[in-house]
């Protein structure tokens, strides 16, 4: 308090100005406030519209060509299995090599900072030991992994800055979203309190934030930005949102939101090893809009029949809300049919389908129902059943077929299992393994469905 002052009984304030007793002076007002702590303050800033308008335009920079501003944010979004981690880390290679970003969207130089909360250090140092495997291994790209970044509470706040001071990355990259906060998702309260985190990481630094995050179950939500898991606001606050989708070993990379610029056509992606230290990914072409409407429609189609069998006539209603003609139907049911992912029956006289996987059993089917056992195991056929089956195959008259361990294993899989999960798991092998079934069976035994169907005349097997 300031000493000149004496507070006086009424409430008043005296000013003590050290004049003798005998000539008082007491002035009433109010009692003195502290100065302002103008830095501490925020402070509201306006421009007129004219000024607004004359300055120079600033140019639009880009840390990666049209899909991330510099200083901005990105979301990619994909189901598991949908290789978000590994185009996470082929973007922090290519951010950091100044190179283009999947061979085609150029990049600006500058370092960047992977927050890893899923993966741990030994998975990491695989992978990217094999998509930098051409690249010098001092690009400045550095790595937090599994140390429990919890961006809701202040200390790990302020760890994240002063590291970020420190580095001065253009791009941080978080691996994943719901991994680095212990907020709700589904909360917007919570995740305005994560987003105001990152802006001002964006704001302080100047730098790119790039998260990986999940998609909701299809369900028959039309538009696949709205598959976005969580709040609202997860959406409306990036500058731009990848998407990825994966069919059978296609994978296709959509644009699904850009703030600054058009959308990019989807692109089909590939992930292959080209040697036993070297992993590339690639674009190989770009998807027609046809082509990606099938697409659609064979990932709604794989969704509504995962809940049970449904009539033709149900899955129509659910592609047409998704603004998917009849026509792109028929090729995508005709599709998956053709893979042996989707079967067809009748009820009545109304078409019905079902999955693969949504059989309850997959009985032993002959020759090997010889061997009477009740489960495939873990590893390849044993060589017993391979000759039981060589011998069968040659014995009906067909040619010489070679298989490779993988296909036995999965041909195993699909004649002894009753688990659902090891049968999607050789989905892949399908069409070939079936055909060479129903071969091997000398045409007695069709296996659309595991159900084995005879000539008229002939007994069950």
């Amino acid at each position: 308090m300031d000493d000149t002052y004496t507070q006086l009984p009424n409430g008043t304030w005296r000013h003590n100005d050290n004049r003798s007793p005998s000539s008082p002076q007491t002035i009433t007002r109010e009692k003195p406030r502290p100065a302002i702590q103008e830095n501490h303050l925020p402070t509201l800033y306006t421009l007129s519209l004219s000024d607004l308008l004359t300055r120079p335009t600033p140019q639009h920079a880009w840390l990666v060509e049209p899909l991330l501003p510099r200083g901005g944010v990105m979301g990619l979004a994909g189901e598991p299995g949908t290789a978000k981690t590994w185009l996470l880390l082929e973007l922090a290679r290519a951010v950091a090599a100044g190179r283009p970003f999947l061979g085609r969207f150029a990049t600006q130089q500058g370092p960047a900072l992977i927050i890893d909360e899923e993966n741990g250090e030994a998975r990491l140092q695989r992978r990217l030991a094999r998509i930098t495997n051409q690249m010098n291994n001092h690009y400045p790209i550095h790595i937090a992994s599994m140390c429990g970044v919890n961006l809701s509470q202040n200390h790990w706040i302020d760890s994240l800055h002063s590291k970020v001071a420190e580095i001065r990355p253009s791009l941080i990259l978080f691996d994943s979203l719901v991994r680095v906060h212990r907020g709700e998702e589904n909360s917007a309260q919570d995740i305005a309190r994560l987003f105001a985190v990152l802006t001002s990481l964006r704001h302080d630094f100047g730098c790119a934030i790039v998260f990986t995050h999940h998609l909701r179950k299809m369900g028959f939500i039309r538009d696949l930005g709205q598959r976005v898991r969580g709040s609202s606001d997860i959406l409306a606050y990036v500058d731009s949102m990848l998407g990825l989708t994966k069919v059978e070993n296609a994978y296709t990379l959509w644009h699904l939101k850009n703030r600054d610029g058009d959308l990019i056509k989807p692109l089909s992606l590939s992930v292959q090893d080209m040697d036993k230290n070297t992993t590339v990914i690639r674009v190989t072409g770009e998807v027609d809009e046809e082509t990606s409407k099938r697409e659609q429609a064979r990932d709604l189609i794989m969704d509504a029949l995962s809940d049970g069998d449904k009539l033709r006539e149900e899955l129509t209603t659910f592609t047409r809300e998704a603004g998917i003609s009849d026509r792109t139907l028929a090729s995508a049911l005709k599709e998956l049919e053709t893979a042996k992912l989707i079967v067809s029956s009748f009820e009545g006289r109304k078409k019905k389908y079902a999955t693969f996987a949504s059989l309850q059993t997959m009985q032993p089917i002959y020759p090997l129902q010889e061997l009477q056992k009740s489960h495939p195991g873990n590893g390849e056929l044993t060589p017993e059943e391979k000759a039981l089956l060589v011998r069968h195959w040659t014995g009906t008259g067909m040619p010489p077929v070679t298989l490779g361990q993988s296909l036995w294993f999965d041909l195993k899989a699909l004649l002894y299992s009753t688990d659902t999960y090891l049968a999607q798991k050789c989905r892949e092998h399908t069409p070939a393994l079936r055909q060479i079934l129903a071969r091997w069976n000398n045409n007695h035994v069709e296996v659309p469905n595991e159900i084995i169907k005879v000539r008229p005349g002939e007994a069950k097997i």
